[in-house]
């Protein structure tokens, strides 16, 4: 290990000892975040951090409609109609969509 590495260390380790007893006021530390500078990774974490507050009632009622619509099938109000031929034992069946007359 260096001894750069254990002098950085000491010096860390002395600072936090003297540091420990001090205690910023709320008005210091918005002054010290107000002065700091705010870049792009800044906003975008700050904008990621927030807080979203849904009331209950409509989350609740949200969440249900979305359920019942993901679990309606979708061709649940198609309409095609089918007809079932026999021909020699063999059922043949025809859909609307796919009888064209031409």
């Amino acid at each position: 290990m260096n001894k750069k590495d254990l002098l950085g260390l000491e010096i860390k380790s002395i600072m936090e000892e003297d540091t420990n007893h001090i205690n910023l006021s709320q008005a210091t530390i918005k002054q010290i975040l107000a002065s700091q500078k705010k870049g792009f990774l800044y906003r975008i974490k700050s904008f990621l951090n927030k807080e979203v507050q849904i009331p209950l009632a409509p989350g609740l009622l949200g969440l249900a409609a979305f359920l019942f619509i993901a679990s309606v099938p979708k061709d649940i109000f198609k309409y095609e109609s089918k007809k079932v031929i026999l021909m020699e034992d063999n059922p043949i069946i025809l859909s609307s969509r796919e009888v064209v007359r031409k």
